[in-house]
């Protein structure tokens, strides 16, 4: 399985996508306002899997 080397640095990009890749699959504005306050937050563990 191939994992990101920086997780911060992963969810951090990852969460600047998130409204613009919403928006291309057409969420609304008024829902896309509040993406980015659910994703910060949700508390995104890094689970180091066997």
């Amino acid at each position: 399985m191939l994992r990101p080397g920086d997780w911060a640095a992963f969810v951090a990009e990852r969460r600047a996508k998130c409204v613009e890749q919403q928006r291309k699959r057409g969420l609304g504005e008024r829902w896309l306002e509040h993406v980015p306050g659910f994703l910060y937050g949700v508390h995104l563990l890094r689970q180091n899997r066997g």
